[in-house]
C-alpha cells in the first residue's frame, strides 16, 4: 500500500507492507475565529484561572517566551505583539526579553540565513 504524508514542504510517499491493517489519520482544521485579536486580547487580559500577563510581569525584569520553530505554522508574528506590549507597560523592556526557540526533537534551526531572517522581523533578542 503506498500513501502519501504530508511532510515538509511537498510531501512524502511511503510504501506499507502489507499484511497489517492500516487507518490514516488527518488533522481537522478548527474553525476561524470572528476576532481573534479581540480573543488573544481577552485571553492575555482575562485568561482562566491565571492573573492576567500584566500582572504577571509586573515588577519582574526580564522575561523568556517560548515559540515554535519554522516546522510549526504558529503566527508569532502575530501574536507576539500584544504579548511584548505587555510586558513593556509592565515594565519589563523589549531588550529585557529572549525569545526562545523550541525545536524539540528537530535539528537546530539556526543557519545564518534563518537568524538574519528571524532578527530582521523579531521585536525582541532571539536565543539560539
Amino acid at each position: 500500500m503506498q500513501i502519501e504524508l504530508a511532510f515538509g514542504k511537498t510531501g512524502i510517499k511511503v510504501e506499507l507492507p502489507e499484511g497489517f491493517r492500516y487507518r490514516v489519520l488527518e488533522a481537522k482544521s478548527a474553525t476561524p475565529l470572528p476576532d481573534w485579536q479581540g480573543a488573544l486580547e481577552a485571553a492575555l487580559d482575562r485568561p482562566i484561572g491565571a492573573p492576567p500577563l500584566a500582572e504577571l510581569a509586573r515588577g519582574k525584569r526580564s522575561a523568556a517566551i517560548s515559540v515554535c520553530d519554522i516546522t510549526r505554522p504558529a503566527p508569532n508574528r502575530l501574536t507576539l505583539p500584544p504579548v511584548l506590549r505587555r510586558l513593556a507597560e509592565a515594565g519589563i523592556p523589549r531588550e529585557a526579553v529572549t525569545i526562545l526557540i523550541a525545536t524539540g526533537l528537530h535539528r537546530a534551526a539556526p543557519t545564518p540565513r534563518f537568524a538574519r531572517y528571524a532578527e530582521k522581523r523579531s521585536p525582541a533578542p532571539i536565543a539560539w
